[in-house]
């Protein structure tokens, strides 16, 4: 029965596109959901400009595709207890147990394309400034060479 519902639920939404969008970051992407007689649900992102003036550190582009999810749920049980007494000025007893014995996940299909695209403008400004130190303080670079002479002396 649980496994109709959700085969239904994944008919229902075949075709439907929505579009969700954020302006903090590189967060923007569509979701789309189609079936072309195959009952696959794909995920795409949505190419995101970007230029000279606004490179990205970080820029994830993911395309996954899967044919077929089937889930079988045998057993299911569910029980709420509850012993409530006011006389006494409120006596509440509650409790829940959940059980299940054969839960099966099968997915079938998995197909998936990752590009990355990352900037390096921190790490350069890191090292600029590391850079300058070393510029104001000259005795600075010339112990950091002393110390990792000593380290790879005893290695």
């Amino acid at each position: 029965m649980l496994l109709i519902s959700i085969l239904l639920l994944v008919v229902s939404i075949a075709g439907k596109t929505v579009e969700k969008t954020s302006t903090n970051g590189y967060t923007n992407y569509q979701e789309i959901s189609t079936d072309n007689c195959t009952g696959s649900t794909s995920i795409c992102t949505k190419e995101l400009p970007f230029n000279v003036s606004n490179p990205p550190d970080v820029w994830l582009d993911a395309k996954i595709t899967v044919s077929t999810i089937e889930l079988r749920v045998d057993n299911l049980q569910a029980r709420l207890n509850l012993d409530v007494r006011v006389a006494s000025l409120v006596n509440i007893n509650a409790g829940v147990s959940v059980g299940i014995s054969t839960v099966q996940l099968k997915i079938r299909g998995v197909n998936a394309q990752v590009q990355l695209a990352v900037g390096f403008d921190k790490i350069v400004d890191i090292i600029n400034k590391t850079l300058e130190s070393i510029d104001l303080n000259p005795l600075l670079a010339r112990t950091i060479k002393g110390v990792q002479n000593t380290i790879d002396n005893l290695l």
